[in-house]
Parts: structure tokens; C-alpha cells; sequence
């Protein structure tokens, strides 16, 4: 089975056993909600894998001097109000803003190796200034949705948020070496 294989059943969610010391990556959402009245509230691991064909292909790219992508740039976080799963073919446009928020915040970066895994980390707070449920996040690579990439998208079971809340999001990237 060729690279191209392990890729897409990865990216399908499907489960790696059939790939024994090959490379995998996986992703995890987690959330806190901080609410106006100081009481922080702590969601955990919200939603796993779900990163998109955009996504694979922007990190192929990232290896290329033809493409334009700057892999480093996918570090902003999204949120919305949609409902409709997720899928490999979502683009930016899945994500509907929450009018009267700051919908998208710069996540702030890590990077760590505990061998044979890497973690690639961001982590970015989005502040509400309107009563929504929240039920979709995505990380993007730009500040303007509009011309954004979308890397991955998760949809999750409704956070409620009023004005004056705000959702910590942290998606983490876990790479282990292999293949």
C-alpha cells in the first residue's frame, strides 16, 4: 500500500492498526469556557480528527518551493453556530460566524518532541459579545475567513456562550515518527 493510501485512510479517520511503524498523525480539540462572572469551565477533548483535503494537501505543499503555502500560519482559530458534520471537503466557508464576536483569534504556537511523537500546539481564545451556540471551531491560516485555508474543522455539542464569555480553544497535533 503506497503513501498516498496511508494518507487518505488516515485522513478518513480510519484506524491505523493495519499500518504498523508507519507515521500517523491524529488531532484533538479542547475547550474552556471563561464566563463573565469569573467561573472558568473546563470542556476537555471536544472533538477529534478532522482535518481536511485542504489541509493534507497545504502541508504537501509546505515541502514544495512552487507552493504558496507557509504551513506556520495555520494558527488561527475559528468559531461558529453550524451544525452539519464534518467533512474531507470542507472549506473555509463551513464555518459560519458567530456575528458579534471576535471570530478569530491568533492562536499562540508550540512545538515539543517526546520521542517517537510530536506535538504541534496552538491555542487561541475567542471572545463573545452576543448570547450563541457554539458548535463548530476551525483552524485557518489567515486573519480573513474569506481567503483563508481551512485545515481542519470540528463540530462538537453546543457550548452556550453570552456577552462577555469567551472559549479557550486548544487543538493539538500529535505526529509519532514511524514508516
Amino acid at each position: 500500500m503506497g503513501w498516498i493510501d496511508t494518507v487518505t485512510k488516515w485522513i478518513a479517520g480510519k484506524p491505523q492498526d493495519d499500518f504498523p511503524n508507519s507515521a500517523t498523525m491524529q488531532s484533538a480539540l479542547s475547550a474552556r469556557v471563561f464566563r463573565a462572572n469569573g467561573t472558568v469551565e473546563d470542556r476537555g477533548v471536544v472533538a477529534r480528527k478532522c482535518v481536511t483535503n485542504e489541509g493534507a494537501y497545504q502541508l504537501a505543499l509546505g515541502f514544495t518551493a512552487s507552493g504558496s503555502c507557509t504551513i506556520y500560519n495555520f494558527k488561527y482559530h475559528c468559531a461558529g453556530y453550524a451544525t452539519a458534520a464534518e467533512t474531507l471537503n470542507d472549506t473555509q466557508a463551513a464555518i459560519t460566524n458567530a456575528a458579534g464576536c471576535n471570530s478569530i483569534a491568533t492562536g499562540t504556537q508550540l512545538a515539543s518532541l517526546i520521542t517517537p511523537h510530536a506535538l504541534y500546539r496552538t491555542v487561541g481564545t475567542i471572545n463573545f459579545g452576543n448570547s450563541f451556540a457554539i458548535t463548530e471551531h476551525g483552524i485557518i491560516d489567515g486573519t480573513t475567513k474569506a481567503s483563508a485555508k481551512l485545515w481542519d474543522r470540528s463540530v462538537f455539542g453546543a457550548i452556550t456562550v453570552a456577552s462577555g464569555d469567551s472559549i479557550e480553544f486548544t487543538y493539538d497535533l500529535t505526529i509519532q515518527a514511524g514508516g
